[in-house]
């Protein structure tokens, strides 16, 4: 990473992968935007609450679960693609993984995230994913 700014972008994202891995839903919400964007390979939805985005996360879990996948996000911070869009947006990109209830990795895909500045604070405002488990995150808006 080329700088402190987006080493700061980099930690939201690294907590936010934590918080969702712990289940510790209400830690998501405050990186987040006001209006935040999930879009997945089946549809999108536009998160404007706090029990919005708490739920979405409750239910890609739930989703997860069925499929026999382990409520955890492996990642790699090293592998994180920052690329400054303005001063106050960035785009980053990075591989991300799950794991089969043994532990064994199972899965990796490709998400996309923009980072907005807001307050001296990097908040996540637009998430994509192209991972085919994630079937829990359609076209809504709450």
């Amino acid at each position: 990473m080329s700088d402190t700014s987006d080493k700061e972008a980099v930690d939201t994202l690294c907590a936010y992968y934590d918080a969702i891995s712990a289940e510790q839903y209400k830690a998501v919400p405050p990186l987040c935007t006001e209006v935040f964007t999930v879009i997945s390979l089946y549809g999108s939805a536009t998160l404007t609450s706090d029990e919005a985005i708490i739920q979405t996360y409750k239910d890609l879990w739930a989703a997860w679960e069925k499929q026999g996948i382990m409520k955890k996000i492996g990642y790699d911070r090293n592998q994180f693609k920052v690329i400054p869009v303005q001063e106050n947006v960035k785009l980053i990109q990075t591989q991300l993984m799950n794991y089969d209830q043994a532990g064994n990795e199972l899965n990796s895909w490709n998400c996309t995230y923009v980072m907005v500045k807001k307050e001296g604070k990097w908040l996540m405002s637009l998430a994509t994913s192209d991972n085919e488990a994630t079937t829990s995150i359609k076209d809504s808006s709450d």
